[in-house]
């Protein structure tokens, strides 16, 4: 089945993400439909913002900086849109946190501020936009952050 190709080379923003499975479709349908961008570069990392604020691995951040060089290069992204979520594997999900929800979210906006603090420095110009996925009701609910 053949796709529609767009040919240009102007992204909206690049999102990253975390590469859990349980959260993907939802986090596309949220950046398209709720905040209405089309457009976006796709950067899928376990942790998300974790690799950026506290790597575990110095080379996994050159990883994501090396993705968004080509992303602000190329695509001439605005915005850099940074999603975490609730039960991350690696933070070591909820368990990690005594099965405390609000204990691993503080956790997470403490990574997602410094990240942001981090892209902000290195990309002048390109605002940040900061979300958590977090889990109500078996439904999957994302707050700014």
């Amino acid at each position: 089945m053949p796709y529609k190709f767009i040919n240009e080379h102007h992204a909206e923003a690049a999102a990253i993400f975390c590469i859990d499975f349980r959260f993907k479709d939802a986090t596309i349908k949220f950046i398209s439909q709720e905040l209405k961008m089309k457009k976006v570069d796709l950067i899928a990392l376990a942790g998300a913002s974790k690799t950026i604020a506290n790597p575990k691995d110095l080379a996994h951040k050159k990883t994501v900086f090396d993705q968004l060089e080509v992303s602000t290069k190329l695509h001439n992204i605005k915005e850099i849109i940074l999603i975490d979520h609730l039960d991350c594997g690696a933070y070591g999900g909820l368990k990690a946190f005594d099965n405390n929800p609000e204990k691993e979210k503080k956790e997470h906006f403490k990574n997602l501020n410094k990240a942001k603090a981090i892209l902000e420095k290195k990309y002048k110009g390109v605002k940040v936009k900061l979300f958590f996925a977090n889990i109500k009701s078996n439904k999957i609910i994302f707050e700014k952050a």
